[in-house]
């Protein structure tokens, strides 16, 4: 199995109140029909990710200022690092 992985996400600043959202997206090199599914790990309270990789966060007051890291992880075990700030 080879994962290509499409989107680099990498560090992102949201504001207090403002929403975070991208879309992760990945592919298996291997089996080009596949459909991988996505899942959070270690994410804050409140962000959301669906099985096809679309991430949410709109963080709370209580919530910020803050710094957060959290693994966005495929069905076949690929692991990519994200984090942001929240002013």
């Amino acid at each position: 199995m080879r994962i290509k992985l499409y989107t680099v996400i990498g560090s992102q600043s949201i504001g207090e109140m403002s929403t975070l959202s991208f879309t992760a997206i990945a592919t298996d090199a291997d089996t080009s029909s596949q459909t991988l599914t996505f899942s959070l790990f270690g994410a804050p309270t409140g962000a959301t990710l669906t099985a096809g990789g679309n991430f949410s966060f709109a963080p709370s007051a209580a919530q910020s200022p803050n710094s957060y890291t959290f693994d966005v992880v495929t069905d076949n075990d690929l692991i990519f690092e994200n984090g942001f700030e929240i002013n």
